[in-house]
């Protein structure tokens, strides 16, 4: 008989942790171990989500055949929407934001971004690259990555036309033409 034990991460997002554990009694002792990933121990570990079958065979050539189911959970699934700059970061305080979905894994999520933020939604960004990798209750992982932009920056150009006349009666023919 077998005790299988689930993996606490979806392949790819962390450590495989599955294992199957096998109880032999009976039979000629000096078991020889068949399993069908190639492996010949009487106990697997580090296995990931699958079907695993194993053939015992005892020294009077005496077998038997088991299976195991492996499970494991959903992947950590991370992605967000980005909100950019609403002006150029000299033209006012930097008010980008990302905001994060989580999905799979193992709930209580712990974040950690580049910039050194630690909660799920970040928000007072300038303009950049920002990353970050989101680590469930089991050491599982994803990560992403988002860029902000910002607008241009507002320019100004100002161009004074001249009184043509400098008296107190005089015409008040003077110009400002702004370009912006």
């Amino acid at each position: 008989s077998g005790v299988a034990t689930d993996s606490e991460c979806n392949n790819g997002s962390g450590p495989l942790t599955g294992s199957i554990n096998l109880t032999i009694e009976g039979g000629s002792p000096n078991y020889l171990f068949d399993w069908d990933n190639g492996a010949s121990t009487e106990d697997l570990t580090g296995l990931g989500a699958g079907t695993y079958a194993v053939t015992v065979t005892d020294d009077q050539g005496c077998s038997m055949e088991f299976s195991f189911e492996i499970n494991e959970p959903d992947p950590v699934d991370v992605s967000g929407i980005t909100t950019d700059l609403a002006c150029h970061s000299e033209s006012g305080a930097p008010n980008g934001a990302i905001d994060l979905s989580v999905e799979g894994g193992t709930g209580n999520y712990q974040f950690a971004w580049s910039n050194g933020a630690t909660t799920e939604d970040v928000s007072g960004l300038a303009a950049g690259d920002y990353s970050v990798v989101v680590t469930d209750a089991n050491g599982c992982t994803d990560g992403a990555s988002f860029s902000l932009t910002q607008p241009e920056a507002v320019e100004l150009s100002v161009d004074l036309g001249p009184l043509s006349c400098n008296s107190a009666n005089g015409s008040a023919d003077a110009s400002i033409d702004l370009g912006v």
